[in-house]
């Protein structure tokens, strides 16, 4: 039988706000997380180390975007001291249409000065950057978003990489499922990490997920739809990755010369040839060390590296994790 953990002396209130179009993992994930928390800690008559409401950043009702309709009250519902604030993300519309209630910013901005944390999930950053709290601090969002988060402020570090971030009582996500990362370091903060240990395996999860967005993001990004004179090129990458994929050999398949190919290779896919066929080899590692018992030496000469040393050295500089320890953890 589970011994009970004791618990804080108090209980704390945890406030989720849901914008309209929201991930509902944004707001479930987390929710999900500290009511474990409550499952873990405490019993009888000691308090829970939480409170969780959920609320709505304007109106009642929110629209997910899977369909599923969030009957919630409203953001100001409750006047009560709030411990920690987390603020989902959103459509874009929906960001907009939060943004520019002039109540709901006024309410989050007031907020940010009394809780003791505020944190975003994916998409939420923007309307911490909209309060103004993400000045000078180290941020991140969803992967897709970094960029427009940095062109629109440009007064925050924004870590494109990061599963979640910390700067202060500050804290940002990136996308969606990490708002379940971060609110597993919450609890870790509150609780140790005994518990956020036994949240984790109750729920399948990594307690510190290795590497960072790039590793989750590189394969949606070689999903390109290129032109017909492209489309033969690319699909002798994919297949080939163990040969010589040089511009020039890939440019002599593709009928060009070395530089218009070179030209119409970034024009199409947004990056040069070079960079495609890494990201794609690197891809393919990853799939190798999970789903087989090869000795890295084969998988580098399968990849297309020279030797496992130079892999290893590319796999670490794009994930952050080493070939042996990434199968290590992904393939248990």
């Amino acid at each position: 039988m589970r011994k009970p953990i004791p618990a804080p002396p108090f209980e704390r209130l945890v406030v989720i706000v849901a914008i309209e179009g929201t991930q509902i993992l944004d707001v479930t994930g987390p929710a999900e997380v500290f009511s474990q928390a409550n499952h873990f800690v405490g019993s009888g008559s000691d308090p829970r180390p939480y409170r969780i409401e959920c609320r709505s950043a304007g109106h009642t009702n929110i629209l997910s975007s899977c369909g599923l309709t969030l009957h919630l009250d409203p953001f100001d519902a409750n006047t009560e001291s709030i411990d920690t604030l987390i603020v989902s993300g959103g459509t874009e519309e929906g960001l907009k249409t939060a943004a520019a209630d002039d109540a709901f910013i006024g309410w989050l901005a007031s907020q940010a000065k009394t809780v003791r944390r505020l944190a975003s999930v994916c998409t939420g950053a923007f309307l911490l950057g909209y309060v103004g709290v993400l000045e000078g601090k180290r941020a991140t969002t969803h992967w897709g978003s970094c960029d427009r988060l940095q062109t629109m402020f440009t007064g925050i570090n924004v870590d494109a990489d990061a599963i979640f971030t910390k700067d202060g009582n500050i804290y940002t996500s990136a996308g969606i499922t990490t708002g379940i990362d971060l609110s597993l370091s919450l609890v870790e903060e509150d609780l140790g990490h005994a518990v956020a240990s036994q949240i984790a395996r109750n729920l399948v999860l990594y307690l510190r997920r290795p590497g960072g967005q790039s590793q989750f993001s590189a394969a949606l990004q070689t999903q390109v739809q290129p032109s017909d004179r492209l489309q033969g090129a690319i699909d002798w990458i994919v297949t080939h990755l163990n040969e010589d994929l040089t511009v020039l050999r890939l440019a002599e398949r593709s009928g060009m010369s070395e530089r218009n190919f070179a030209r119409i290779f970034l024009q199409e896919t947004g990056e040069t040839p070079a960079k495609f066929v890494n990201r794609l080899r690197l891809d393919q590692i990853r799939l190798l060390l999970t789903d087989t018992e090869w000795p890295l030496e084969r998988i580098a000469s399968r990849c297309g590296f020279c030797s496992a040393d130079v892999m290893r050295r590319s796999f670490l500089d794009t994930f952050g994790i080493n070939p042996s320890e990434y199968r290590s953890r992904f393939k248990a």
